[in-house]
């Protein structure tokens, strides 16, 4: 793992972009192996964006913790028009070639109902 921006030790997920992966389970059809994720990471404060196939759009906020593990908030606007919101808990796995990848388990609060679990993995 690397040193975060600020020089401490929790990972760094600064500038990686993420994939989707075939892990998906879920209800909501949002999310696939063509999601792309980009993180940014000051510190312990995390922010980015999610995007699929231009149907979907989201942004999130949130932190990092001190095992690399990620808690954050997310807003979306989908292409038929619904607005929402919801939260996503995600533990880190270092892959043998030091990328990372997160299994997320997540759940729609505004906008819909949807809830699910998903691996992403860092772009090569």
């Amino acid at each position: 793992m690397t040193s975060g921006t600020n020089g401490d030790d929790r990972p760094n997920y600064d500038g990686k972009v993420f994939m989707g992966t075939v892990g998906y389970e879920g209800d909501d059809g949002d999310f696939n192996e063509r999601t792309v994720i980009r993180y940014y990471q000051n510190g312990n404060v995390l922010w980015g964006t999610c995007e699929n196939d231009g149907t979907i759009f989201s942004v999130l906020s949130g932190f990092v913790r001190d095992d690399g593990s990620l808690d954050f908030s997310f807003s979306f606007a989908r292409a038929s028009g619904v607005v929402g919101s919801g939260r996503c808990s995600s533990t880190l796995e270092v892959l043998d070639d030091g990328r990372f990848r997160l299994h997320e388990s997540w759940r729609e609060l505004d906008g819909g109902s949807a809830s699910g679990t998903s691996i992403i993995e860092e772009r090569e």
